[in-house]
């Protein structure tokens, strides 16, 4: 196997050689982050999309993943080669040596929020946008309202860091795939109390908690009773990210959902969510991330001011 350093790598990028670089992982992990000008192909599917994607068998391949402790690079490697590609090197330091080395990736602010939080687009149930999160933390994944549609690449990250899952259903329904997680990894759900009996309700929650529940020090629970009697959010207080379920959600102006405006008949009591909407000035945050519609990424907290000044 013809190996490749991050220097190497970098010196072919620099006088523009023309070559492939093949980003190995699942398509959310490249969603999230990659290094400049990779393609994306998943080393399962090679058998399937090399062809296509890659009709030169002597133009030079460059197949890369996450790092060291990452193989799908070489499990790529391997499925070319057996495909009769005869220019490929392995590249194993993938995006943790690239960035070890000083080099810029490429972010894509839609899936990775921040550092430890990122977002799953779910679109599989819904006409509406629909989000579901997860937070890494050091010693556990917290999944926040999903992810509804559970595909292979989302099951790879929830389960690559070997971490114990906690899944927070913000307002009772909204399981996503937890019944599946909780079998098959033991993954523990937490839901409000207020909703167990909710006949929406299709999963047996692990744990009842209230208002003020923290998983650590900086995720902490907000009870936001009216989309349903035990809508909660959550705090993440290192990040000034408000996780709002189905109590607040953003338009792509960047202001509050009219949902008094807009009530539906089906979004619980619009009176209600608006007293738990102005208990949520008290706290600190920059963005507010729902479960339907659209993210707020800056000055969230004025959007929410404005919509209550509304209604004052």
């Amino acid at each position: 196997m013809k190996e490749i350093t991050t220097q190497e790598l970098y010196n072919l990028m620099k006088i523009n050689k023309k070559f492939i670089l093949l980003d190995c992982r699942g398509v959310d992990y490249f969603n999230w982050e990659h290094l400049l000008n990779a393609v994306n192909l998943r080393w399962k599917y090679v058998a399937d999309k090399a062809s296509k994607l890659l009709p030169s068998k002597d133009k030079l391949i460059v197949t890369s993943c996450d790092g060291f402790t990452c193989n799908s690079s070489i499990r790529c490697y391997k499925n070319l080669v057996k495909m009769g590609y005869t220019n490929i090197m392995e590249y194993s330091g993938g995006v943790a040596d690239w960035k070890a080395h000083g080099h810029k990736t490429i972010i894509n602010p839609e899936f990775r929020i921040a550092n430890n939080v990122y977002r799953f687009p779910n679109q599989k149930y819904y006409i509406e946008k629909v989000n579901s999160y997860l937070v890494e933390e050091d010693d556990f994944i917290l999944l926040i309202d999903g992810p509804q549609d559970l595909t292979e690449e989302h099951e790879d990250f929830i389960l690559h860091t070997g971490k114990p899952i906690k899944i927070f259903m913000s307002h009772g329904p909204t399981g996503g795939h937890g019944d599946v997680l909780q079998k098959k990894y033991k993954a523990k759900i937490y839901l409000h109390n207020d909703n167990v009996n909710s006949e929406w309700l299709s999963v047996k929650p692990d744990y009842l908690i209230n208002d003020g529940f923290e998983f650590n020090s900086h995720l902490k629970v907000i009870h936001n009773p009216g989309h349903s009697p035990g809508s909660m959010s959550i705090l993440d207080s290192k990040n000034k990210i408000l996780f709002s379920g189905d109590e607040v959600q953003g338009t792509s102006l960047g202001e509050i959902r009219d949902f008094i405006k807009d009530d539906d008949g089906v979004s619980g009591d619009p009176k209600e969510r608006l007293q738990s909407a102005k208990k949520l000035l008290q706290y600190d945050f920059e963005m507010i991330l729902p479960f339907h519609y659209e993210m707020i990424r800056k000055n969230a907290k004025d959007a929410l001011r404005r919509f209550i000044k509304k209604y004052e």
